[in-house]
């Protein structure tokens, strides 16, 4: 066991379920695809003699606590809590992640290949025309600073709480392929269905593309206090015929700008661009700065003018300050300068100081 907790990485990794684990003895490692950014290639890397995790894609990372709180989106406290009341009961999940970890490697199913942007669009936006928008999801993007019309063109909706076979069945009705579009998966039965996480209600949120096509979908958890993780992807990476997301920046507002705002989060963005008019691309989250990359050949063309508009805990905050570092260097590797920002830290995000000064940055 671990000198200051009773237990350890390994059994930490075993109360999870994590997707394609490969363990390696004579290293002490373990491998898996990462649930934060949606990878799928075993990038999430796990070091047993230090008990530290790292996403050689993302770049999250952290300790034992650390990664039992992103999977599972408590806090660190919390976590420690359940993780000792797994010890003392002796949990099924434990018993059975036993199991499957210490079992012989096999050999993983190939991986699915992504859905072209035409059948991801065609098909998320049939969804989205299926759902609809709860009262308070509603009033919560209008205290955000939305009004009506921005809230029904950007599409947002409600996840469903049942009916996902169904919902799936009437997609596949109307010619929409669902192979290769993150979040459908195939369940035992071979009857396509969509992975929803009926404990973790909430907003979905299209992520866009410099066209307007949809990615991917984003979801904003209902009800997530503290330092809680408040997003994630629809995903079904660990899913029979599913996949991850690979966590794409979300675009918003003027294709041909000639200045544009990078942020974290495409709700912020949207909200933001509302409120001001201005143009931004939206990062999953600070980690998965490289969903710049597609954009970044209209930036270095055109020479547009970049302003990196991150929240303002990126001043006390070292992962945020590490993947902002990253993120500079990535765009200076390709040709392209970019502007700090700086406001009142009164107000958190760029959103938060849009909607306070009546959309004057």
């Amino acid at each position: 066991m671990n000198g200051q907790f009773e237990f350890d990485m390994l059994y930490v990794v075993r109360l999870l379920r994590l997707s394609h684990l490969r363990r390696h003895p004579q290293q002490h490692t373990i491998d898996a695809d990462c649930f934060l950014c949606g990878d799928t290639k075993g990038r999430l890397h796990i070091d047993l003699d230090k008990q530290v995790y790292r996403c050689n894609r993302c770049g999250e990372g952290g300790g034992m606590l650390d990664l039992y709180s992103a999977y599972y989106g408590v806090d660190r406290k919390e976590a420690y809590r359940q993780i000792m009341s797994s010890l003392g009961s002796g949990t099924a999940q434990a018993r059975k992640a036993v199991r499957r970890i210490d079992a012989p490697a096999k050999a993983t199913a190939p991986a699915v290949p992504m859905a072209e942007i035409e059948v991801r669009h065609a098909a998320y936006t049939a969804l989205l025309n299926l759902l609809s928008l709860s009262d308070f999801n509603r009033k919560s993007l209008i205290a955000r600073g939305l009004d009506a019309m921005a809230i029904e063109k950007n599409m947002y909706r409600s996840t469903p709480h049942s009916g996902f076979p169904q919902l799936a069945q009437a997609l596949l009705a109307q010619g929409h392929a669902l192979q290769g579009v993150p979040g459908f998966y195939q369940t035992d039965t071979g009857e396509w269905s969509i992975h929803f996480l009926t404990f973790w209600p909430g907003t979905l949120i299209p992520v866009r593309d410099q066209e307007g096509r949809i990615q991917a979908l984003q979801i904003r958890k209902d009800y997530a206090k503290g330092n809680k993780r408040k997003y994630y992807w629809l995903a079904s990476g660990d899913l029979p015929n599913g996949l991850g997301t690979g966590a794409p920046a979300h675009f918003v507002g003027d294709p041909h700008a000639k200045e544009i705002l990078i942020t974290e989060g495409a709700l912020k963005a949207d909200v933001a661009h509302a409120l001001t008019g201005k143009t931004f691309i939206a990062l999953g989250g600070t980690p998965q700065f490289k969903g710049v990359l597609p954009y970044l050949p209209y930036i270095r063309e055109y020479g547009v003018k970049v302003i990196e508009a991150f929240d303002m805990d990126k001043y006390r905050n070292e992962y945020v300050q590490k993947n902002l570092v990253s993120l500079w260097t990535l765009l200076k590797e390709n040709g392209i300068a970019m502007t700090r920002s700086r406001w009142d830290p009164a107000y958190k995000g760029i959103d938060d100081l849009a909607l306070h000064t009546h959309g004057r940055l």
